[in-house]
């Protein structure tokens, strides 16, 4: 057993699904280590800084303009960072502290400085020695299981277990989402050719979901499905580890990701407009195999190599976060 605490900084943006992304690296670490207590964490959360560049911040960090951040005696192993703003701020810790610096998504500055980069596929930077690519979320695997307490916490879904669950992800117009009234009653259109007896549809929808948009999907389904009021806890990942099949709108690259992870069936309902940044996302994975379009069917396919993937991001997160007497 390895004796000496390794201490991990997780430094987030204000996105929720930045930190499940650093959270999904730490649960790959302590799943690598024989004894998890040597893994301690902190989390600080950035504060949004607006229309700086990157490179700027990292100038003003340098020169002290911006003052960085106040960590006391803490001292960091490794850092895990994720989000634009916060690549600057990592980077300049590193090398106060020479301690190593994982980032999840595009730095935007000094690439070849941080120890390991993770990603999107679709994303158009230099090819590196430490930038692995991914095409799905970083996500923590125990998200997707399903112990009685979970059943027990989301039993106001009224579920029924017995029938293959088909989860849908409903994005929307708002922020940059391109998913519109026209896209929702196609999509109707095509849920009610798959309503089998046999199927249970369980509605999620995202913060860009318009209250126009959910009435629709409300008045075709809340009779026979599940629809999260948002009030009550939100069931995503016990949703999307229940289900056979997954149904995603395309406009939305994260929930596309995260239901990718949980390595079922997925199809993308594509919005007949797209941003051409998310569209070459998305054909990516149909030509890759990796997600099925939506048009009306349901079916199973393979998804092995998601699972081989991951398993090569495993190894070489844990070959750079961990000394070798922490591996098992």
């Amino acid at each position: 057993m390895y004796s000496k605490k390794l201490n991990i900084l997780m430094l987030t943006d204000e996105k929720l699904s930045s930190e499940n992304q650093c959270n999904g690296v730490i649960n790959i670490i302590k799943n690598k280590v024989d004894s998890s207590p040597n893994i301690l964490h902190q989390k600080l959360k950035l504060q949004k800084i607006k229309k700086l560049p990157n490179f700027l911040i990292y100038l003003l960090l340098k020169i002290k303009f911006i003052e960085t951040l106040k960590l006391g005696k803490y001292k960091p192993d490794l850092i895990i960072s994720c989000g634009r703003v916060t690549a600057p701020f990592s980077l300049s810790i590193k090398k106060m502290l020479s301690c190593k610096v994982i980032h999840i998504l595009k730095p935007y500055i000094l690439y070849k400085e941080f120890d390991l980069i993770i990603l999107p596929k679709h994303d158009n930077v230099p090819e590196l020695p430490n930038i692995i690519r991914t095409h799905t979320a970083l996500v923590n695997e125990s998200n997707f299981k399903i112990p009685y307490k979970k059943k027990m916490l989301f039993s106001y879904a009224k579920i029924p277990y017995s029938k293959e669950i088909v989860t849908i992800l409903i994005g929307g117009p708002l922020g940059n989402g391109t998913f519109r009234i026209n896209d929702s009653l196609k999509l109707v259109h095509y849920l009610k050719q798959n309503k089998k007896k046999s199927r249970f549809f369980c509605f999620l929808f995202s913060r860009r979901t318009s209250e126009d948009i959910k009435k629709i999907f409300r008045q075709h389904f809340s009779k026979i499905s599940f629809i999260w009021d948002e009030i009550k806890p939100n069931p995503y990942w016990f949703c999307l580890g229940l289900s056979k099949y997954i149904i995603v709108t395309g406009d939305s690259i994260s929930m596309t990701s995260e239901s990718i992870a949980s390595q079922k069936n997925i199809f993308v309902f594509m919005p007949k407009k797209l941003r051409p940044k998310i569209k070459k996302f998305q054909d990516s994975l149909f030509r890759e195999k990796i997600t099925r379009e939506y048009n009306g069917d349901l079916f199973e396919y393979k998804v092995s190599k998601i699972k081989n993937e991951y398993k090569n991001l495993t190894e070489k997160i844990s070959k750079l976060a961990l000394p070798s007497s922490m591996n098992p």
